[in-house]
């Protein structure tokens, strides 16, 4: 027992250290000498308090073997944590092993973190052994009568509530909150030069539209402009376009209770479903936003029902009525945004796999999607004089890699090897344009007349660059994609100012309701405030959820139940899509799999329990 309690005492001494140093701390270095004040610059009253909470813990914990996967997350998660920290405070991992004290510190957070995440597991583990679903055991008069209207009709009840709670967020921004992206969406569908149209090799000069932003969402913000435009005003038409988005939007969150409802789940759950869509501040700031991820957010949580209802039931033959919605959600989810189809793309053929009985029915629907796409891009678009996008959208990777070495070696590339970087994207101000966490500035110089020859010049010396410094480009990557898994990494933002862009360029003209200003700074306050509320937080944090997204497809493999993993292939390709894209923990990036892995996780946990009182 003395030999255990020590063992303990160890680990939460390590823990306690893990939460508490920051390695940062310990680059007070001079001339080799240690300056030992650090130490006393830590909270020892905090790490003290930690140390016996953690202690406490482990004494209670029933340790029970974690399967190998999660193993690996737990040493994956701390990992994380060492790195996260490392680019947060320096930008690179060389912090880490930047002296002798500071590797000691490292290794020291590692296996502390190690240690909490272990610990973290066998709690979670035990936790998902005995819980059970218990109803909820209530006598509120008013609330009952709510539970009797949900278990009527759990989709307009829950779709009613959900507005209900909105409904203060529309008076407040009346029409529409529009960012950057709408408003040039704008500018574009009235045929304004703007900067999209200067990226690429135009098909008509007089055309200033395109396929940069999804062409389809363009032209409906832009048809709602002209309908309100008609009867009233600008500010009518983007309300319009508001109340459609809207529409859909809190029709695919209405519909995830509807599912769960369907599959048995307890009212106690449901209502967390609705309290989490109609409180959180994220769900109706984005219905408000005119960005195209909110809609290619529902229709992707459309999606991901039906996928799962497949896989649940894959024994069974699709009803040609699920076949006809599913294949529009699958159309929408590509139009909505161009990386639909690779979403579908990666999931349709697992999907084949474990339900053989539709396999012609979704192989015909995906090959039919295929020509449909090709006939819009290939043909409808360009036949309108709507240019394509550039190629420099895929390659944000490789362009800071090369950004980040003539940053940090400006020496590196001969004379020619500058003019062909210079003539791919402008050598001068390379190194000034940098930015570690954003691609944008670099890739928005890309040559659009740039050749397969050039490209292939320039891959040619960027693979010399990677040969010469790939601890650079380690770095460069790193530095692009950490906060996807650094719960820690706080870049929380809301679309909630006025943006003016389209207005300035004569495109619409359109405002706020000038009374409603101070219900909008209250809105704005409680949403930017909302994801540093402990643990409610976490809701809104991308990289807990990246976590929870891992956490789940771990505790399925260790259920051995792959069936499932299948659900979440559509948000693990978000994931991964993000991870290629230009920015740096970007929050409507992973909208996708942030709003569907909860109603994920609450029907496959179900399922694999067994729930047997599913609703026809």
């Amino acid at each position: 027992m003395i030999r255990l309690n020590l063992k303990n005492a160890l680990k939460a001494v390590l823990s306690a250290m893990a939460i508490i140093i920051n390695i940062s701390l310990f680059r007070v270095f001079s001339n080799k000498v240690i300056n030992f004040k650090v130490f006393y610059n830590l909270n020892i009253t905090v790490m003290a308090l930690a140390t016996i909470v953690i202690f406490i813990l482990y004494k209670n914990n029933k340790k029970d073997d974690l399967s190998k996967s999660q193993k690996l997350l737990t040493l994956f998660f701390a990992l994380w944590m060492l790195l996260g920290e490392a680019y947060v405070e320096a930008g690179t991992f060389k912090l880490i092993c930047e002296n002798p004290v500071i590797l000691l510190a490292s290794i020291v957070k590692v296996m502390g973190y190690y240690f909490i995440f272990e610990l973290g597991f066998n709690y979670l583990n035990r936790l998902l052994k005995n819980s059970k679903q218990r109803e909820l055991k209530i006598t509120n008069k008013r609330l009952l009568w709510y539970i009797d209207k949900l278990e009527k009709n759990p989709f307009r009840t829950s779709l009613i509530t959900i507005l209900i709670f909105w409904s203060i967020y529309f008076l407040a921004f009346y029409p529409i909150v529009l960012s950057p992206d709408p408003s040039y969406q704008i500018i574009q569908y009235f045929n304004i030069p703007n900067k999209y149209n200067n990226w690429v090799i135009p098909l008509n000069n007089q055309i200033f539209m395109t396929a940069h932003h999804p062409v389809l969402q363009t032209f409906l913000i832009g048809w709602c402009i002209e309908i309100g435009r008609f009867i009233a005003n600008d500010n009518l038409g983007l309300f319009i376009y508001t109340l459609l988005q809207t529409g859909v939007y809190s029709s695919a969150l209405a519909m995830t209770v509807k599912y769960a409802h369907s599959h048995g789940i307890s009212k106690k759950w449901q209502l967390i479903l609705i309290a989490n869509y109609s409180l959180v501040p994220m769900y109706p700031f984005y219905a408000l936003s005119a960005v195209k991820d909110t809609l290619y957010t529902a229709f992707m949580l459309f999606f991901v029902l039906f996928i799962f209802d497949i896989i649940k039931n894959h024994e069974q033959k699709m009803s040609l009525n699920k076949h006809v919605w599913l294949f529009i959600v699958m159309l929408f989810l590509c139009l909505f945004r161009h990386n639909g189809i690779y979403v579908i793309l990666l999931t349709i053929p697992f999907v084949i796999i474990v339900s053989r009985k539709n396999w012609v029915s979704l192989t015909s629907m995906t090959v039919g999607l295929l020509v449909i796409l090709t006939a819009f891009n290939n043909y409808l678009v360009p036949s309108l004089g709507i240019s394509g996008t550039s190629v420099r959208e895929m390659l944000s990777i490789p362009f800071q890699q090369t950004a980040r070495v003539v940053k940090e070696y400006p020496n590196t590339y001969s004379e020619a090897d500058k003019d062909i970087i210079d003539y791919v994207l402008r050598y001068d101000n390379l190194a000034l344009r940098y930015e570690a966490e954003k691609s944008d500035p670099i890739k928005n110089d890309y040559n659009k007349y740039t050749t397969s020859k050039y490209l292939k010049e320039y891959f040619y010396i960027w693979f010399k660059g990677f040969l010469r410094h790939p601890d650079t480009y380690v770095d460069a990557t790193l530095n692009n994609i950490y906060g996807y898994f650094y719960p820690n990494a706080h870049k929380w933002y809301l679309y909630s100012e006025y943006v003016d862009t389209a207005q300035k360029e004569g495109a619409i003209t359109y405002h706020f309701i000038p009374w409603t200003k101070p219900i909008r700074m209250f809105l704005k306050g409680w949403g930017n405030l909302f994801p540093y509320l402990p643990f409610i937080g976490l809701i809104a944090s991308i990289g807990a959820n990246t976590w929870a997204l891992l956490i789940l497809a771990s505790y399925l493999l260790n259920k051995k139940n792959c069936k499932y993993l299948v659900t979440l292939i559509p948000l693990l390709t978000t994931l991964l899509i993000c991870l290629i894209s230009p920015v740096n923990t970007y929050f409507r990036y992973t909208m996708p799999y942030i709003y569907a892995l909860p109603i994920l996780a609450i029907l496959i946990f179900n399922s694999i329990r067994g729930g047997t009182n599913e609703k026809k």
